[in-house]
């Protein structure tokens, strides 16, 4: 295994997990549930974390597809562009349904905005992923 292999395997869950906690955390939203909705913002939380090792994985494949045919430093570098982009939304909904999840645990109700913030960042952090995927190849 290499660490393009390594890339490869991280990067299907935060980009599926972005995918799937949005109608999770809609619903969770929808039916008023708290309880759905503190599984919603640790999946969120989850995924987040997924997201970093993601990133951080994209190092060592860089260095075994910098020298393939197909693969240009042009779109090596567009596609690292759109992944900072990924990692700071996916870091700021995490952290934001962290700090939900915080909230909900001392004070046993999160403020009415922070629920309503992270489904809004998800749904944003779950379009830039797929364009990272799709410059990724």
């Amino acid at each position: 295994m290499n660490g393009a292999h390594l890339h490869l395997m991280l990067i299907h869950f935060p980009i599926a997990g972005m995918i799937l906690a949005l109608p999770l955390l809609l619903g969770a939203w929808k039916l008023k549930d708290e309880t759905l909705k503190r599984v919603g913002l640790s999946f969120v939380v989850l995924v987040g974390l997924l997201g970093y090792a993601a990133y951080l994985s994209g190092g060592g494949a860089v260095r075994v597809v910098r020298n393939l045919p197909d693969i240009t430093r042009d779109t090596i570098h567009e596609h690292a562009q759109a992944a900072d982009w990924a990692i700071w939304i996916i870091a700021a909904d995490a952290l934001l349904a962290g700090f939900g999840l915080f909230c909900a645990w001392k004070d046993k109700k999160m403020p009415h905005w922070v629920f309503p913030a992270v489904a809004l960042l998800t749904l944003l952090g779950s379009t830039v992923l797929v364009r990272v995927a799709y410059l990724g190849g």
